[in-house]
């Protein structure tokens, strides 16, 4: 990985310097996450180009961009830079949509920690709402695999951005990893 952004600001001393050792650790568990990810969500189909977003008018502006930014796209050929360009897709795929492009997600803010915050905060948010939000409810579509790995990011993501910028979400968290668990 030759990403500036690769390692979290806070693997860095008061002087700037990288703490290796630190690092090492991090860009390890990092790496065997993501491969975790890919594992569980290998198999899962792409929804089809007329199964990608919510209809177009329907409360978000940038639905047909959406579509057209992702149509035809593997969610394993996307950059962490295309991910953070289109943080509010989350919030206009369609359930199929959803499922598929997940991990894109994950792995785009594991592999690009500093600029990841949006992206992730929203990400975040989708397993954390009360029961009504409808990625709590679609929790069943997802296999006991696929629950595992997320509830790993979730631990992760606790780690990697709570620690320093969203201290107040760490219940939130814990209780998303807890419906994962209870689902998968």
């Amino acid at each position: 990985m030759t990403s500036n952004n690769q390692y979290p600001h806070w693997l860095y001393n008061d002087d700037g310097k990288l703490d290796e050792e630190l690092a090492a650790q991090f860009i390890a568990e990092r790496d065997s996450l993501i491969q975790h990810i890919e594992t569980a969500f290998a198999d899962v189909p792409y929804p089809g180009d007329a199964n990608l977003t919510i209809k177009d008018g329907d409360f978000f502006a940038n639905v047909a961009e959406t579509r057209r930014d992702f149509r035809g796209k593997h969610w394993k050929d996307l950059s962490p830079e295309f991910i953070h360009e289109h943080p509010s897709a989350l919030n206009i795929f369609t359930r199929r949509a959803y499922h598929f492009y997940l991990p894109a997600y994950m792995i785009g803010i594991l592999l690009d920690a500093n600029n990841g915050s949006l992206v992730s905060t929203q990400l975040l948010h989708d397993f954390v709402v009360g029961e009504t939000n409808w990625v709590a409810v679609q929790l069943n579509e997802f296999s006991a695999e696929q629950c595992a790995a997320i509830s790993a990011y979730l631990k992760f993501h606790y780690l990697l951005f709570d620690k320093f910028d969203l201290r107040q979400s760490g219940d939130y968290v814990e209780q998303a990893i807890m419906k994962l668990e209870t689902n998968g």
